[in-house]
């Protein structure tokens, strides 16, 4: 998984296209360990880092990016701009809820990313 990620970076990079990485993956985490998983994401040199608290406190901000930090029920902040969530009447499961934002992010920004997090999270299931 490593080297496939290594090498889309290459690409993305060789086609001058912005490169995220999303923390979330804690199996990576874990079966790395943390000092080895920080020393990947410094490696590939992100532009944009998504993380919930938690892992920006575990791993750090060892890159200079855009940091895109899930704050769950309470919104998000993208860089300094700190957004409130968008209310939803129930929330029914978050599965995907993070994967919802960072695609909305990359396609259309701040808005659209939270728009897409609070749509997730009122159907039961992940997304599509």
């Amino acid at each position: 998984m490593r080297s496939a990620a290594l090498r889309t970076v290459e690409l993305a990079r060789a086609a001058h296209v912005g490169v995220s990485v999303d923390l979330a993956s804690w199996s990576a985490t874990r079966d790395s360990g943390v000092e080895a998983f920080r020393e990947a994401v410094q490696a590939l040199e992100p532009d944009v880092v998504f993380a919930t608290e938690e892992e920006e406190r575990v791993v750090g901000r060892v890159v200079d990016a855009l940091w895109i930090l899930k704050h769950g029920a309470r919104g998000c902040s993208f860089g300094n701009d700190e957004r409130d969530a968008v209310p939803v009447r129930q929330v029914l499961d978050s599965t995907g809820a993070g994967d919802a934002l960072a695609a909305g992010w990359i396609v259309g920004g701040p808005d659209l990313a939270l728009e897409a997090a609070a749509r997730c999270v009122a159907w039961l299931g992940s997304m599509p």
